[in-house]
């Protein structure tokens, strides 16, 4: 990891996922009250975030979002997606470069290549986005028609709270998997060797997401150093730690793939 520089990439990560969240909720909330209003949608995704984020920087986004949904200026839905993607697809181009970084290999690709790459990538974790967020808002109600004419209602409402984790879990756990495979410059990697590194990335980040809302419980000292910039170095601090797990996780899967090839060798 200090050879590879895990930490600046790290701190490099966190300033493009910093400046990608707010055209994401942009992008987001505009295209869900085009649908269906994206009220319903909004709450949810606030819970969400109140579960993920520490107090001050949820406090932070659901502020932003709020400001974002009082307004009612024209073009925000193709604004914010086009600053979106923009903003995202250089994160991933900094995750590409530091994930070639760890397998220790050169980047062949054109840059038009690698570009599409990066597009792709983020566009399938937008899509997983989504599908998540749907999935805890609409998951409900379906998973109870559904048991209603099955016959099963009193035992799904016990299990839904259990399973929609679990199911979460798997969302998030893919969407990794999709970057440890396509992101790098490594051809013929087998799925097995990729998700050692995300099941780690998604449990140090977890691990760490909880570990700074502990901390930023019992102490509070961004806001005392940084007044009401505060919230911001404490979202972005997050962020952070989403990289650095994002890159460790990637450091995992090429130790092992070397071990794997070593041994193959022998």
């Amino acid at each position: 990891m200090k050879s590879d520089n895990v930490f600046g990439r790290a701190a490099e990560l966190a300033y493009f996922f910093f400046f990608s969240i707010f055209p994401l909720l942009i992008a987001l909330t505009s295209l869900l009250r085009v649908v269906s209003g994206g009220g319903q949608f909004q709450r949810e995704l606030l819970r969400y975030f109140h579960a993920a984020l520490p107090g001050p920087a949820y406090e932070l986004l659901a502020a932003t979002l709020k400001d974002v949904t009082d307004s009612n200026a024209g073009g925000q839905l193709s604004l914010g997606i086009a600053i979106t993607m923009a903003s995202a697809s250089a994160g991933m181009v900094a995750v590409i470069e530091g994930l070639n970084t760890a397998y220790d290999v050169r980047e062949a690709r054109t840059w038009l290549r690698r570009q599409r790459v990066a597009f792709l990538l983020t566009l399938a974790l937008l899509m997983f986005l989504i599908l998540a967020l749907a999935f805890f808002i609409y998951g409900p109600q379906s998973g109870a028609f559904l048991a209603q004419h099955v016959g099963f209602r009193p035992l799904f409402r016990t299990a839904w709270p259990v399973m929609q984790w679990p199911i979460a879990f798997l969302f998030v756990l893919t969407a990794m998997a999709l970057i440890y495979r396509f992101a790098p410059n490594v051809r013929g990697q087998q799925w097995k060797h990729i998700f050692p590194g995300a099941i780690a990335a998604f449990l140090l980040w977890l691990a760490a997401s909880v570990g700074l809302r502990m901390y930023l419980s019992i102490y509070n000292g961004y806001t005392a150093a940084y007044g009401s910039l505060g919230a911001v170095m404490i979202l972005m601090l997050w962020f952070y730690l989403f990289g650095l797990a994002i890159l460790v996780g990637g450091e995992l899967n090429s130790i092992l793939a070397a071990s794997l090839d070593n041994k193959n060798l022998g």
